[in-house]
């Protein structure tokens, strides 16, 4: 498959030893392409976004991200939905939610609550190297960055609040996938605060999810070693 681990021997890393790990490739598995969903109109993809994002929905099921972060969120029966934007398109299948993030040259998916391979990517071309394009799918807990330069440390530990551990750069040094506390994303997450605001049924039942995702990943991979970028204070 054309989406494989590299080490590359020139990105900027504050510390080499710090973090860099090939077990984060746990949260990475390839996938054929026909194993992308496809919605359909009885489907229904909800999204939030922070103030500062700019989305529009497409189709009931499907959403475009311009710029900024949204939170999306599909629940069944609903069996697929869609977040386009620039270098990969994201599909979901079942019970998912997930925070993207896209800047003028990247985008950021973390995956939050999709079990197995709930969360799908499928890869611009120029990002997987192939011209049919690579589906991948995301493991809860893990974050797949992609960008149009090659990452440094900066572009993957990034200062947003979340904390993060182990990671690994793949490809030319384009894309990374690194392991995030869920945790910390319901506790510093704009839009999850905004959601315990509005405190309605629905809002409830994904905070719920999210949470009880937030428990087990905690009791499965552990809290060691996660580190908050912006106070450098592990979370344990």
């Amino acid at each position: 498959m054309p989406l494989n681990p590299k080490d590359v021997t020139d990105i900027n890393l504050v510390d080499p030893n710090a973090g860099e790990s090939g077990d984060a490739l746990g949260g990475l598995m390839n996938l054929s392409e026909g194993s992308f969903p496809k919605g359909s109109d009885s489907d229904y993809l909800q999204v939030r976004g922070e103030s500062n994002t700019v989305f529009h929905k497409d189709s009931p099921y499907a959403v475009t991200l311009e710029s900024g972060k949204i939170l999306a969120s599909l629940r069944r029966p609903a069996h697929a939905g869609f977040i386009n934007c620039q270098l990969m398109t994201v599909g979901l299948n079942g019970d998912a939610d997930v925070l993207v993030s896209r800047t003028a040259d990247g985008v950021r998916l973390l995956n939050i609550s999709g079990r197995g391979e709930t969360v799908k990517v499928k890869l611009d071309s120029t990002v997987a190297g192939d011209t049919h394009g690579n589906v991948i799918a995301l493991a809860p807990g893990y974050e797949f960055i992609v960008c149009r330069h090659q990452l440094k440390r900066s572009d993957i530990r990034i200062a947003d609040g979340f904390a993060r551990r182990q990671f690994k750069v793949l490809e030319n040094g384009q894309s990374a996938i690194c392991e995030v506390s869920v945790e910390s994303v319901l506790g510093g997450s704009p839009i999850v605060a905004q959601m315990a605001q509005d405190n309605n049924d629905k809002e409830r039942r994904i905070l719920n999810d999210m949470s009880k995702m937030a428990a087990v990943l905690n009791y499965v991979n552990g809290t060691q070693g996660f580190e908050n970028e912006s106070t450098q204070m592990a979370h344990r």
